[in-house]
């Protein structure tokens, strides 16, 4: 009853706050370091700074969730941190995987996806991505440059997932999906002085999500859910160290499933019949996608039933 009471207060402060600064929202921010580009050290340097810019929303002690501005955007910037009791290798690894079952553990909207295109053997590559929608919701869809590189030891060395949404001619937008872009994202996985066997990770993710959901609500929503979706990733990581390394991922995870879920209808209702998946034995009420097989560069992954 106290957890529960303390995550309203969460979520009604959140949401206080955000209907506060609406109209304060600032305007004269500066262009954000695209995740293209190709100096690791100050994307992750301007991600990670502690400028008045950033807002802290949420902090319970052990992670925290930050907001800021985007000039030109409606949609805010989102950075959460956490440390996790697993060693770097075990959460690269965990972001590499391509088990649609172990990617579900930690961000339970993933639906399916697939590369398109690789190049660094590998460290480069445009991902494909379904996320789920749930009746009456059209489910989302995106395509999406990922690219791992060291960071240099001036920051603190690691490794980082650098993220940025790109159009693919294998995969035009499908009038079945409605498709998202990350604008701008990372995942950032670097070690804990001292402490091998523990991660210090952040995530910054700026997202358009599409459709006629009003932007300040998407801000809201995808703050409340950030704690959370850390908090199934360190356990998920914390599970999987010392386990085999799975193929690289195929998808970046880039919204959160209270967002997904809080989506409104952008087209009429799915009448279809109840779908069950292998990874959680529940029936839910939802469009069974397709996923649109454009020729790709395709992983082995493992089937959803």
């Amino acid at each position: 009853m106290c957890s529960q009471l303390s995550a309203t207060t969460t979520r009604w402060r959140i949401f206080q706050d955000e209907l506060r600064g609406r109209r304060e929202r600032a305007t004269t921010s500066a262009p954000r370091r695209s995740s293209g580009d190709d100096d690791v050290g100050a994307f992750v340097a301007d991600s990670l700074s502690a400028d008045a810019e950033w807002s802290l929303k949420v902090d319970d002690g052990t992670t925290k969730v930050w907001r800021r501005a985007v000039k030109g955007s409606a949609y805010d910037e989102v950075r959460g941190n956490t440390i996790m009791d697993a060693p770097p290798a075990a959460v690269l690894a965990l972001m590499r995987s391509n088990d649609a079952d172990v990617i579900r553990k930690y961000n339970p909207m993933y639906e399916d996806g697939y590369d398109l295109e690789a190049e660094d053997d590998g460290a480069t590559r445009v991902s494909y991505a379904l996320v789920r929608g749930v009746f009456p919701f059209k489910p989302r869809d995106t395509v999406t440059r990922v690219a791992e590189r060291p960071v240099p030891a001036e920051h603190d060395g690691g490794t980082v997932l650098l993220l940025r949404a790109v159009d693919h001619a294998k995969m035009p937008p499908q009038k079945e999906y409605v498709r998202a872009q990350i604008l701008r994202g990372m995942n950032l996985m670097q070690p804990v002085a001292g402490r091998p066997d523990q991660t210090n990770f952040t995530f910054c993710t700026h997202v358009n999500t599409g459709g006629i959901v009003p932007a300040w609500l998407m801000n809201v929503l995808i703050t409340q859910d950030s704690v959370a979706f850390l908090k199934r990733l360190g356990k998920e990581a914390q599970a999987q160290k010392g386990r085999a390394p799975k193929q690289k991922q195929q998808q970046p995870a880039f919204m959160t499933p209270a967002a997904v879920e809080h989506l409104v209808r952008d087209g009429g209702p799915d009448a279809g019949p109840p779908v069950v998946h292998a990874s959680s034995r529940r029936h839910s009420r939802m469009r069974s996608p397709v996923v649109p097989r454009a020729p790709a560069v395709r992983v082995r992954r493992s089937p959803v039933v």
